[in-house]
Formats: C-alpha cells, sequence, structure tokens
C-alpha cells in the first residue's frame, strides 16, 4: 500500500484567506463582480474599471450571439485592420456595454470568438452566429440586446443572446448554413440584353456609362415579368446543384483533383417572384454542409447565364468535370445568409424549439438547472418575428434601393453581355492549383526547409 504524507500548509500572510480558483485569477468570480459593482465606475485601481457600473454583469460564461446585417458599406465580417468590417462595429458595441475586461478587448482569441460563416464585402446576413465569453448574469441576456442595440450602427441588429456550453464553436459545430439570393427577374430576359447592346465599354476597365441612360434601361426592365416557362427552367437549372458535385471551377485555388473540391448541397430551389418597388424578385434559396469562397454567386451567375442565353442543361456537366470552366459571378449585394444550422448541438444540450421562449430570462436556481440550454435557430418564436422585421427593414429595402441608385445588377449584366459565354477555346489551369497533388507535395517541402532554417538559427544563436 502506497503510504501518504500530510505537510502542514505554509501561512501565507499576504494572502491569507484567499480563494486561488479560476474565477478569481480570472476576475470573474462573483466576489471580484460584486467588489467592482461597489467600487466607483472608472475608478483608478478598479478590476473592472468602465464596467463597475454595468446592471446585467456576471461571472464569465460563454455566449451565442444571433444577428443580422446590412453588408452594403462594409468590407465584410471579419476583422480586418484599416477596413470597416461587420466584427470590428460588434465587437466595439461589446466592449461599449462592459461585460468584457479592458485588458481582453481587442483580442478575440482571449474571449474564445469564433463565427459560424464569413461573408465577403457587401453580401448581407439575418442568421449569423458568433461564440464568445462574456461577464453576462444568468436572465439578463434581454437587459444585455436592448443596451447593445442602442450603440449598435442601425444596420446590424442582435436578435438573440444565449447561453451555450463551454466548449461550443460556432464555426466546427455549424452542420448546415442556409443562404438566400435576391435577384430582379430582368436579369433573366434577352430582351434587356438587346438594350444594352448599344452601350460600349473599353475591354479590361470598369463598366463607365451614362447614369441617365441607365436609368431609362433599368425603367423599361422593370417593367419585365418572368413567363412560368423561363421561371420552371429557371428552377431546374438550381436543381442541377443538388447532391455532391465537384466545385473546383466555381471558386479560386482549388485544384480538379482537390478533396476540398466535393461539397453536397441539400437544396437548392426558388420560390414565386414579388415585386418589390416596382421592380420582380425572386428568391432562390440554396442549403449546404459547407461552402467555399464565392462559391453560391457562382451558382446563381452560371445559372442566370444559362437561362437568359437559353443554352442547354448539359452546360452544368461541363463546369462540375472541366478542367477548367469560367463561371460568371453575381454580385454580392444579392447574397444573404438565412441561418447557420445546429441541429445535433441542440438535439444533445437544448429544450425543444417548441420550449424555447419561455426559458427566455431563465435564472437557474440549482446547478442542474444551470445545465437548461436553448436551442439556436432562427425561424420560430420570438426570433422569427424579429428577423422578419429586420429582413423587410433593412436588408430588403437596402437590395433595392442599391439597384436603383447604382445599377449594381444591370452593370453585372451589361458586362455579361459584352462578353463571351462559353468561352471558346481550351485552357488549362496555371500554378500551383493546376494539380492538387503538386501542390500538396510543394507545399510540404517549403514547411520542411523553414522547419530546417528556424532550427538553424537557433543554433547558431547558442
Amino acid at each position: 500500500m502506497r503510504k501518504c504524507r500530510f505537510v502542514r500548509s505554509l501561512s501565507l500572510p499576504r494572502f491569507q484567506h484567499r480563494n486561488f480558483g479560476m474565477a478569481d485569477r480570472n476576475g470573474s468570480g462573483s466576489d471580484a463582480i460584486a467588489a467592482a459593482k461597489k467600487s466607483p465606475a472608472g475608478a483608478e485601481g478598479s478590476s473592472l474599471g468602465k464596467e463597475a457600473d454595468c446592471q446585467f454583469l456576471g461571472p464569465k460564461k460563454k455566449f451565442a450571439l444571433l444577428f443580422g446585417y446590412n453588408g452594403i458599406g462594409y468590407k465584410g465580417l471579419q476583422i480586418n485592420p484599416g477596413f470597416k468590417t461587420i466584427e470590428g462595429e460588434l465587437e466595439k458595441a461589446i466592449c461599449k456595454t462592459g461585460v468584457i475586461r479592458e485588458s481582453n478587448q481587442h483580442d478575440l482569441q482571449k474571449v474564445s470568438w469564433s463565427r459560424a460563416a464569413r461573408t465577403d464585402k457587401g453580401v448581407h446576413a439575418v442568421g449569423q452566429c458568433v461564440a464568445l465569453k462574456l461577464r453576462l448574469e444568468l436572465g439578463k441576456e434581454e437587459d444585455f440586446i436592448d443596451q447593445l442595440n442602442t450603440v449598435l450602427p442601425p444596420e446590424i441588429q442582435v436578435f438573440d443572446c444565449i447561453r451555450v456550453a463551454n466548449k461550443f464553436n460556432s464555426k466546427f459545430q455549424c452542420f448546415g448554413r442556409i443562404y438566400e439570393y435576391w435577384l430582379p427577374t430582368y436579369l433573366l430576359s434577352s430582351d434587356v440584353g438587346k438594350d444594352l447592346a448599344g452601350l460600349t465599354v473599353e475591354e479590361g476597365s470598369n463598366v463607365e456609362v451614362e447614369k441617365s441612360e441607365l436609368l431609362r434601361i433599368q425603367t423599361k426592365a422593370s417593367n419585365y415579368r418572368i413567363s412560368e416557362e423561363k421561371y420552371k427552367f429557371f428552377d431546374s437549372c438550381l436543381s442541377k446543384y443538388v447532391g455532391t458535385k465537384s466545385f473546383h471551377n466555381f471558386t479560386f485555388k482549388v485544384a480538379p483533383n482537390d478533396p476540398a473540391r466535393k461539397r453536397f448541397i441539400v437544396s437548392f430551389k426558388s420560390e414565386k417572384p414579388i415585386v418589390i418597388d416596382g421592380i420582380e424578385l425572386i428568391k432562390v434559396s440554396v442549403e449546404g454542409q459547407s461552402f467555399m469562397l464565392h462559391q453560391i454567386r457562382k451558382m446563381v451567375g452560371l445559372a442566370v447565364e444559362v437561362t437568359r442565353r437559353d443554352l442547354d442543361l448539359s452546360l452544368f456537366d461541363t463546369a462540375f468535370t472541366a478542367e477548367y470552366f469560367s463561371v460568371p459571378m453575381a454580385p454580392g449585394e444579392g447574397l444573404v445568409l438565412r441561418a447557420c444550422l445546429y441541429g445535433a448541438y441542440n438535439k444533445k444540450h437544448c429544450v425543444p424549439t417548441e420550449k424555447s421562449d419561455s426559458y427566455v430570462g431563465f435564472v437557474p436556481k440549482s446547478e442542474k438547472e444551470s445545465l437548461i440550454r436553448r436551442p439556436i435557430q432562427y425561424f420560430e418564436g420570438n426570433i422569427g418575428a424579429r428577423i422578419e422585421k429586420f429582413s423587410l427593414a433593412k436588408v430588403l429595402p437596402a437590395i433595392i434601393e442599391n439597384e436603383k441608385n447604382d445599377f449594381v445588377f444591370l452593370k453585372w449584366l451589361l458586362d455579361q453581355h459584352n462578353s463571351e459565354f462559353p468561352k471558346s477555346g481550351k485552357r488549362k489551369r496555371q500554378g500551383n492549383y493546376s494539380d492538387y497533388d503538386n501542390y500538396k507535395n510543394e507545399k510540404a517541402m517549403s514547411k520542411q526547409l523553414h522547419k530546417e532554417a528556424k532550427l538553424n538559427s537557433r543554433n547558431v544563436e547558442e
């Protein structure tokens, strides 16, 4: 039997009676918070500083923020120093509410920040999700949302704040995403292309035409209403994407034999057209496990061109199998992230969706109740109503206004009309991305050389 030896603890006068638990070391324990609340806001030496006057401050826990935004005027979602981004505005607003310590501000790793999906410049979202650690008291989530939305720009709004498991990651535990794309139906008309035939643009330059001429063509194009036959043909184009396909021609820097080229599309369908502010629009919805850079915009662009030019559906098979096939990319201003799906997480950790609203503002009174979690979803209950309201007030009007003022879709259509499609002649991919095996070997060799150089430099210093 192993003998145990007990050692008398030494007295530490300076730190006597102090609890060395993780909560106190991180400054997130209830004692530290209570002391901070008693101290004057912004006082020197306070562990929370300006956070002391926060009425919903609590022990640090991980939460998921469900939010949406109008992406026009922003350089995408992810923080990019020197540029205006969605995450940059969101982080500044969260810091103003005081739920992140000053020492952890402007360093996303310290609060375990994770995002469900990245969006490009001009792309919108009504179903985005980020997870991070907040010093927020349970039951005060609605108060926090109200204050956060008051300091956020009007084009960004938080819909819900949900307590999640400590190891929750909004990207890796998201098993699917739903995107929507709103496009004017006149993009599918060959007649609008004929009206654009008289306009000229220099090769290799941006589309620069007189606003009055574009306004005249847009006014005429707005009267276009899609026929039932063309609508069905467009829907059949979208159905060609369903299933597991090779999308190396629908993104950048992916070789034809790269395993990452294979993506599974659950569904891709369109809804009946609606007229908003005089322009007929079609909404298409695509659900998939994951998407590559610009993949959805290129999928929509190819379907539009095949429908507008009345081409054969076999062109889609060529795009999936050819080593190189030039695919047009639709404007980002019509793309909307509708929802991130967490079905597996919700089933394992959360109460049923239909009971979610009854747990809003729930304050656990026991350790067992503290494990109760609300599901992450975007369609039912209060959050569904909030998303619908925000979408109708901020996203759809922005898409229409942007088209009427800047002619985004019409200029794209002019560019496509002046371009050859499908492009004739064979072309091979250039550089490392022409073959995945060669690219992988070169990357591994480069990594090994870098490692050896680092070891050599260490030996020289010693």
